[in-house]
């Protein structure tokens, strides 16, 4: 019931249908149609499509987040074996 408050609360200023499923207690998002205001730009969606969004500047974004996250391992801050490698332990 809280969540379902939440929902309406979050919802009242805005406008549009709005799509949920639900699947064991967990509301999912399907879908969004009818809003004459969003931040959503379907050019925005991939970068090939994009202007704005350049590939060479996600690598950059990744070869600078590897580093935090190797500090991190090294640190002891992250487990640096692989989530798959557990399961196949586990298994």
């Amino acid at each position: 019931r809280c969540a379902i408050n939440a929902i309406w609360q979050l919802a009242e200023p805005a406008t549009g249908t709005v799509k949920l499923g639900m699947i064991k207690g967990h509301a999912h998002f399907l879908s969004l149609t009818d809003v004459p205001h969003t931040i959503y730009f379907e050019a925005d969606s991939s970068m090939e499509a994009s202007e704005g969004l350049n590939p060479v500047s996600s690598q950059g974004y990744l070869e600078v987040s590897s580093v935090e996250a190797k500090a991190m391992a090294k640190a002891g801050l992250i487990d640096i074996e692989s989530v798959w490698a557990k399961r196949r332990k586990t298994a």
